[in-house]
């Protein structure tokens, strides 16, 4: 779905209507808001391609556990190793996205895919390395 059209529109205009009936009913701090525009975002993104929403939801499962973990872990090592792990995680699903291509090509040992690189993914990436 893009921007400029008649399907973008009245996306958008049904996401509005929904966040305006949520922000009656439960406030401006209301859960049910947040996840009508957790829902919504995850619809536009699998406009592009369902495949992809699934590495979204990968990665925000991923960024939201390791948030749940750090916040309840008061040992520096454990610490560590918790974002060695987030960051292992997210950074490699990055660098199998952008540089899959070039290493097939470049070591001839590895089978080619043909895969596409999934729009926002280096965006999506680091947003969540901020948050952790």
């Amino acid at each position: 779905m893009q921007l400029i059209s008649l399907e973008f529109a009245f996306f958008f205009l049904a996401v509005l209507c929904l966040v305006w009936i949520a922000r009656a009913r439960a406030g401006s701090h209301g859960q049910i808001l947040r996840l009508v525009l957790l829902g919504a975002s995850y619809a536009f993104y699998t406009s592009f391609n369902a495949g992809f929403a699934l590495l979204l939801l990968a990665v925000s499962v991923l960024t939201w556990g390791a948030g749940r973990v750090l916040a309840v872990q008061s040992s520096p090592l454990a610490r560590k190793a918790t974002v060695g792990a987030y960051l292992a995680g997210v950074l490699g699903q990055l660098c199998f996205f952008k540089y899959y291509g070039l290493a097939s090509e470049l070591s001839g040992m590895l089978p080619e895919l043909t895969l596409a690189l999934p729009v926002g993914v280096s965006f999506f990436s680091f947003q969540g390395i901020g948050c952790v």
